[in-house]
């Protein structure tokens, strides 16, 4: 499988040094085992991430976004592959500006509960 001009196990092994752990492990894992493997990429791809997501931080909705990726993966032309990168992209970004809502919304809570709790450990001692 060629992804333009290159194999898509290169592409892989260039993108895992690329990246930072855990994700350069999970692109490292994939890459090697295209080469010593006869199955298919979209098998190994979704294997893979099923098997090393734990390692993660990333929440199940973003492991489906990499997984439909991953279907598409070599079946395309190259300019559907494009589009495809492109709409993982896009949900990638919203999910990471959901995250960003999320660690925002959640910081003012946690940090009004220890001003709460402080003034409650106060009002004990006092």
């Amino acid at each position: 499988m060629v992804f333009g001009q290159e194999p898509i196990h290169h592409v892989l092994h260039k993108l895992s040094k690329q990246l930072s752990p855990p994700m350069s492990y999970i692109f490292y894992d994939i890459s090697e085992h295209l080469l010593k493997s006869r199955e298919s990429l979209q098998h190994i791809w979704q294997q893979n991430l099923e098997r090393k997501w734990h390692h993660t931080a990333m929440k199940e909705r973003e492991k489906e976004v990499f997984i439909q990726f991953g279907q598409t993966l070599g079946i395309h032309n190259l300019e559907q592959q494009q589009k495809q990168i492109h709409l993982t992209k896009v949900h990638l970004q919203r999910e990471l500006n959901d995250a960003a809502e999320d660690e925002k919304r959640f910081s003012n809570m946690f940090r009004a509960l220890g001003v709460l709790s402080g003034l409650l450990l106060t009002l004990i001692f006092l």
